[in-house]
């Protein structure tokens, strides 16, 4: 009874101290700020305006390497297996750099998009 009793009276004491704080909590919201304010709308600009540049270049990138990519498949009976193989070798080496430099360009958007949300 008495281990009872003292079980209880700890409980008792744990869950009955109020917790109370002078600190007050406030949200931003980070959307209205951006789409209302000057800085948030320049900054919205920018930013558009670079990713259309980069969806421009990205897109005569992407149409050479395919009409490049057109031109060896209409040579292939023509050219020796050889220089077949080291064309299309050739042609995934430029479209792998393309991938890689498009994740990078994105990337590195994304990042300054975020810096410049947070300044």
């Amino acid at each position: 009874m008495k281990k009872l009793y003292k079980f209880l009276l700890i409980l008792t004491i744990f869950f009955s101290t109020s917790a109370s704080s002078n600190e007050i909590i406030a949200f931003i919201d980070m959307d209205l700020i951006m789409n209302k304010s000057k800085a948030g709308t320049q900054i919205t600009k920018e930013l558009s305006k670079s990713h259309k540049a980069n969806i421009e270049k990205f897109k005569k990138e992407e149409d050479a390497l395919k009409e490049e990519e057109k031109k060896i498949i209409a040579q292939k009976n023509v050219l020796k297996k050889d220089e077949f193989e080291k064309k299309i070798v050739s042609i995934k080496e430029k479209a792998n750099k393309y991938r890689i430099e498009r994740r990078n360009d994105i990337d590195n958007l994304t990042k300054k998009k975020i810096k410049e949300t947070y300044k």
